[in-house]
């Protein structure tokens, strides 16, 4: 899964099969280096989450 984008907000995510399943607000629960390991695609990543 990952999530989607407009612009610089969260639009929605695709799943693993590639639908797209849009949405007004996503809340990821997997904690914030989780979300940004796995869910963010390469591109919008950040390095600045520490230990």
């Amino acid at each position: 899964m990952k999530l989607l984008f407009d612009g610089e907000t969260v639009a929605g995510v695709r799943t693993e099969d590639g639908a797209e399943l849009h949405a007004n607000a996503v809340i990821s629960d997997i904690g914030a280096r989780e979300t940004n390991d796995i869910l963010l695609p390469d591109k919008k990543r950040t390095s600045r989450l520490e230990s």
